[in-house]
């Protein structure tokens, strides 16, 4: 959650005006949920698909959504 760096790189793209720069990287540190994605034009697809519909109940505060192609 600190990376001089990483700060520096982005305070250097000025895609934030210095009054907001605080906001912005307490929003980058704040953490991401787990989440994964399945890509609809893989092989193996309808095998995941098939995976994580079966052991979805499984798996607390979960959001599953499927796009349909």
């Amino acid at each position: 959650m600190e990376n001089e760096r990483f700060f520096a790189y982005y305070k250097a793209q000025k895609i934030v005006p210095d009054e907001e720069w605080n906001v912005f990287v307490e929003a980058l540190r704040q953490h991401l949920p787990t989440t994964f994605r399945v890509a609809g034009s893989r092989q193996y697809v309808h095998r995941c698909l098939a995976f994580g519909i079966l052991y979805i109940d499984f798996l607390q505060n979960c959001k599953y959504s499927q796009l349909d192609d």
